[in-house]
């Protein structure tokens, strides 16, 4: 996603697997930016983060996304599942908060 690369190209990322950042993962907390770009992962990862407000999880392997994937991130905005193996996005997914504004989804 360029925007997310702009934004993170100034940003300099938390340590990979701190506490507060799913492991194989990289946070930029001032940003409040999650890249979980081409890890691999089947199932969204947990310990995200509260205030996130970018999550990029384009390049794995996710094919369900369950309705409880993204609970307590109240921030998120912008989800990026872009190059995945989806074959299930449950109904309410990222609308829970009400907050998501941009959903990219494209296999």
């Amino acid at each position: 996603c360029f925007v997310f690369v702009l934004v993170c190209s100034s940003l300099l990322p938390s340590v990979e697997g701190s506490r507060s950042c799913p492991h194989q993962c990289l946070c930029y907390e001032q940003a409040e930016l999650v890249d979980c770009r081409d890890r691999g992962f089947r199932h969204v990862p947990r310990s995200l983060p509260h205030g996130t407000w970018l999550l990029e999880l384009g390049g794995n392997n996710l094919s369900v996304i369950g309705t409880r994937a993204f609970v307590g991130l109240w921030s998120l905005r912008v989800l990026v599942l872009t190059n995945n193996q989806i074959e299930e996005l449950e109904p309410q997914v990222g609308t829970k908060n009400g907050k998501v504004e941009e959903l990219l989804k494209q296999n």
